[in-house]
């Protein structure tokens, strides 16, 4: 196979800014993002396998297997010490409070700049999309009780499931135990009674956690804080030493189409440019398995070449 060419950044900006550009009802313009390195591992759990950390990490179990030099990824330890890539792709958008990027399924929570924990979330159903924009915590709430909307009502009986007005706090209530209240009716962040359901587009626009999670999470989240929900498939950043990351994720709502056309725009938002090696860049575009990829660096000289 040949050797694949790195193009100009001309060239690169040329190519995806002739692309459609992205319906409205993602951030314009795109949102920063920053790259975060560091040395990462984790130690394997009682009853855990591969495929339950790299759910729990967000990270493909491939990539943890072949980091780790594991031939047999059935095959791991209680005690183990695993390996984890060092980069991370983070939304540079707020110094306090929780952004919540909905194609990465990920509630990143910061506090005086700085990013101090990310939880695997679930968030709504392509046609039960959770809303975008920004809101602040209005109402913290432990033990809920869970006033089924109306919507949901119908859902029920559609389904000829038992149709109930509220569930009062227990084992059966979907809320959990913590209930952040949005400033926006209807919609929070809470706990599940479903763990599974954690890490999917499976809920009716609210945003779920686990358990252990959202128990963190309520604890130090003070009310009123600020909560910006995005919509960023295509993630771009450089690190310090002029190296540049790209990160894809599939298009479950259907907005961006083409992940080409909100790379141009991530491009043009750029503050200096960058040289891209195409065929990478196409190749994490194609894969879109949420892993940050080395696909080319700034320019040096500050202009085009």
């Amino acid at each position: 196979m040949p050797r694949a060419r790195s193009l100009p950044i001309l060239t690169v900006l040329a190519f995806a800014l002739s692309l459609p550009v992205p319906p409205r009802g993602i951030a314009e313009p795109p949102v920063a993002f920053t790259l975060v390195e560091e040395h990462r591992s984790y130690q394997v759990r009682p009853g855990e396998s591969l495929a339950d950390i790299a759910f729990r990490l967000g990270i493909p179990w491939r990539l943890i297997a072949e980091l780790n030099g594991l031939t047999d990824p059935a095959h791991i330890t209680t005690g183990q010490i695993l390996r984890l890539p060092g980069q991370r792709i983070v939304p540079a958008a707020l110094e306090d409070g929780l952004v919540i990027n909905l194609p990465d399924r990920t509630l990143y929570h910061f506090a005086r700049g700085l990013l101090i924990a990310t939880y695997p979330v679930g968030i709504g159903k392509p046609d039960w999309p959770t809303p975008l924009g920004e809101f602040r915590i209005t109402a913290k709430v432990k033990s809920p009780t869970w006033f089924v909307p109306k919507s949901i009502q119908e859902e029920m009986e559609a389904e000829q499931r038992v149709v109930k007005a509220q569930l009062e706090p227990g084992p059966d209530n979907p809320l959990g135990e913590y209930w952040l209240q949005l400033s926006l009716r209807g919609y929070g962040i809470h706990g599940t009674i479903a763990p599974g359901s954690v890490g999917w587009f499976s809920t009716h626009g609210c945003i779920r956690l686990r358990a252990e999670d959202i128990e963190s999470l309520y604890a130090a989240t003070p009310a009123a804080a600020r909560v910006l929900i995005i919509y960023e498939p295509i993630k771009l950043a450089a690190a310090p030493d002029g190296r540049v990351f790209l990160e894809a994720h599939p298009d479950a709502y259907g907005v961006t189409g083409d992940g080409f056309g909100r790379l141009g725009e991530l491009l043009a938002a750029q503050p200096v440019p960058l040289r891209l090696d195409y065929a990478k860049v196409q190749g994490v575009l194609w894969a879109a398995d949420g892993f940050p990829r080395l696909v080319g660096s700034v320019n040096e000289s500050g202009t085009p070449r």
